[in-house]
């Protein structure tokens, strides 16, 4: 019988690569390379980059896309991901945000300044309480979350509310396939 739990599923911390919360913007973008070249060479099995603090606890993850939305200043005032999800499909509210965003900034003509001067606290992005889950819960929950918040990744806590490592969609769907296979066979 199937038995497998998100502690099961989940990349550990201590085995993603990571960068250093005080890391330069220039050290964010070599280990969001090495992280994805270990991952295409087989050596990670995420590709996701962990941020850590000076204690080396996990407090969030970076992606490229974090990387460049950092580089426009006060985006996360203008734009969060509540708002996003309940205007996107209203285009016209969107492009006059960006419209006021263009006008007050140019970070691809200040590219080497940011470059100079952000780091990597400026950039990481901290998970929300949904986006959340402990490692107890069961696979139906983590599934939910996948599916209703539209998530790629679930960053897992301990009992004592720890970041202890990531529940990621490829993770999930592998469970899925070798669930559905066992269960037809026999």
């Amino acid at each position: 019988m199937y038995r497998r739990s998100i502690k099961d599923l989940m990349v550990p911390a201590a085995e993603m690569y990571s960068v250093d919360l005080d890391a330069s913007f220039v050290d964010a973008m070599t280990a969001l390379a090495n992280a994805l070249a270990e991952f295409k060479s087989g050596k990670r099995q995420s590709r996701v980059l962990i941020v850590k603090d000076k204690a080396g606890k996990m407090v969030g993850k970076l992606s490229p896309a974090d990387v460049i939305r950092s580089m426009e200043p006060n985006y996360d005032k203008i734009i969060n991901s509540e708002t996003s999800s309940r205007v996107e499909q209203f285009d016209y509210v969107i492009d006059k945000l960006r419209q006021g965003l263009e006008s007050a900034s140019t970070p691809w003509d200040n590219l080497i300044q940011i470059a100079r001067t952000h780091k990597v606290r400026d950039m990481v992005r901290k998970p929300s309480q949904i986006q959340m889950i402990n490692e107890n819960e069961s696979l139906n929950e983590a599934f939910h979350r996948f599916v209703l918040r539209r998530h790629n990744n679930l960053f897992v806590t301990d009992d004592k509310g720890n970041l202890v490592g990531v529940l990621d969609m490829p993770s999930l769907y592998s469970a899925i396939v070798e669930k559905v296979k066992e269960g037809l066979d026999s």
